[in-house]
């Protein structure tokens, strides 16, 4: 089978494969993962769908608690090279998230230059990506330039996420090279453009914003610019506590 076919293949899904898939989907939101196994493997039949096979990887990974890493990670490079997905070919929006694992993988092994490479390469993608999926991306590209020591970079990733957020921007060009922390208050105004409505908050893109700006004041403390730090440590609680989990 060629690229071209599998591709029509891996679109043609049957009623009682959707059904398979959500079944497994709410049993791993269930936090469920053997039952949730079970309705994966009722999907064995689609060789073809690299979804089925990273998913799986995914819960029999989750249901081991998080300890059969070496596992998690052989299994990952097989699928990489069943599915022939190459990082330096990367074109497919939904292939990023096996990239995105497979970085997630080297953060935890304080590999952070590799990891890097690979969310570089995956933050491209993020304006067509999945909404939850953006986010544990873009928090994930922050984490790993704070690692590095590079909070200037952080910032102008807090920034370009957090436009994303509150005006719905999908054109923001964002530029980490030149990205500087001063003293100078950043303006609100960048984040309420005139005749842009922001959008209403759920409790999950509350949530994000409040790590970003978490983020953004250990960005801040990083840098030395101490006065900034604290003003955004005053927009989301208790300042000696909030100092002490950011230290």
């Amino acid at each position: 089978m060629d690229k071209e076919e599998a591709e029509k293949s891996v679109d043609c899904v049957t009623d009682q494969e959707r059904e398979y898939a959500q079944n497994a989907l709410n049993e791993f939101n269930e936090t469920s993962y053997a039952n949730c196994l079970q309705n994966i493997n009722k999907l064995e039949n689609r060789t073809y769908d690299f979804k089925v096979a990273h998913n799986k990887a995914v819960v029999e990974y989750y249901k081991s608690d998080s300890k059969k890493t070496d596992q998690f990670q052989k299994t990952l490079n097989n699928i990489f090279n069943q599915f022939q997905m190459k990082l330096e070919k990367l074109d497919d929006v939904d292939h990023c998230v096996c990239h995105f694992n497979q970085a997630v993988l080297l953060y935890h092994h304080r590999q952070y230059t590799a990891a890097l490479r690979i969310m570089d390469r995956v933050y491209k993608f993020i304006e067509p990506m999945d909404d939850n999926l953006s986010k544990q991306v873009g928090l994930l590209m922050i984490e790993l330039q704070l690692c590095i020591r590079q909070p200037e970079k952080a910032l102008g990733l807090i920034t370009h996420l957090q436009n994303r957020v509150l005006n719905g921007t999908t054109n923001i060009k964002i530029n980490l090279k030149h990205s500087k922390i001063t003293e100078k208050e950043p303006s609100k105004d960048k984040l309420n453009k005139v005749g842009v409505t922001p959008p209403l908050l759920n409790a999950a893109t509350e949530l994000f914003l409040g790590k970003l700006a978490k983020y953004r004041a250990k960005c801040y403390m990083m840098n030395h610019t101490i006065n900034l730090a604290k003003k955004e440590i005053q927009d989301f609680g208790n300042v000696d506590k909030t100092v002490s989990a950011l230290l």
